[in-house]
Formats: C-alpha cells, structure tokens, sequence
C-alpha cells in the first residue's frame, strides 16, 4: 500500500473514532454523586445525591454504588467529593451498637431470661458477634446483636 494511501486511512479511522466519541460519551452509566462533602460517620441521604455519567468501564474499576438506593441509610467511611461516584468500599451499614455505650444484654436458657445492662467494647450491626462488659459484674462476654439493638449472649 502507498504511504500517501496509508496516511489517508489513517485519517479515516480517526475522523470515524472521533465522530463515534458523542455516541460513546452517551452510552455511559449514571451513577449517584454527593453533591456536597459527606465527611466519614456522617449518614447519607438521597436529599445529598445527585447522578452523573461515567464510563461503563471505570464505574466497573472502582466498584462504585450504581443507584442511589444502595447509598441511602449508608454511613461514610472516608470523605466522599462531589461529583464523584461513591466506591461502596467507602461506605458502611450504620451500626445498632456503638462501642461505649449502654447495650441491653440478654441471656436465655430454656424459660429463663435474665437481663442485664453493658457496654459494647465493639460497634456492630444484626447479627455481629461483639465483646460487651456486664456493667454489674465487669465480665466480659460476647453476644449476637439482634435487630432490637439487644446482645444476646449464649448459653455455654
């Protein structure tokens, strides 16, 4: 093939990509974006949500929340910038039980309940197994995390 020729259709194909750039721009994902700074603990709501549209393919990289249904009740686990789409490695259920706080604390065995007030020495949500301190006692026990907010420790 003739250089001249060859340099032709070199600028053929880049006329036919560069005309093919719209289509491809459109053919993006939209995917929720702050529209402010969420700073890490802080709870997100769909109200802080916006959409943008991103390739496909970087969307997939980053592994990035892809509606705002999967964000929304999420808590911030590092600071998240506007117009940017949200890694769900970044974001966290929001926990039942915080550490440092009073928890109800359950033990069951057969028909008897006993009940009693801890600390939690870990944050957790349903079903986490934590360490939690008898405030009576000072034992130190574990126990599931029920959906009540409860820990139910078992029977041993």
């Amino acid at each position: 093939m003739p250089r001249r020729l060859k340099q032709r259709f070199a600028i053929a194909v880049w006329v036919l990509l560069l005309a093919a750039l719209p289509a491809a721009a459109a053919s993006g994902v939209r995917v929720p974006v702050p529209r402010q700074v969420i700073y890490p603990g802080e709870p997100i709501t769909v109200e802080q949500l916006d959409t943008k549209a991103f390739r496909k393919s970087y969307i997939h990289r980053i592994g990035a929340a892809v509606s705002a249904r999967q964000l929304a009740g999420m808590v911030a686990k590092r600071t998240l910038l506007p117009g940017k789409p949200v890694p769900r490695r970044s974001v966290r259920r929001a926990y039942q039980v915080e550490r440092g706080r009073p928890v109800k604390l359950v033990f069951r065995s057969g028909t008897l309940t006993i009940t009693a007030l801890a600390t939690a020495l870990q944050s957790g949500v349903s079903g986490d197994l934590i360490q939690v301190r008898n405030l009576d006692s000072g034992l130190q026990v574990a126990g599931q995390i029920q959906a009540d907010g409860s820990v139910v420790v078992a029977e041993q």
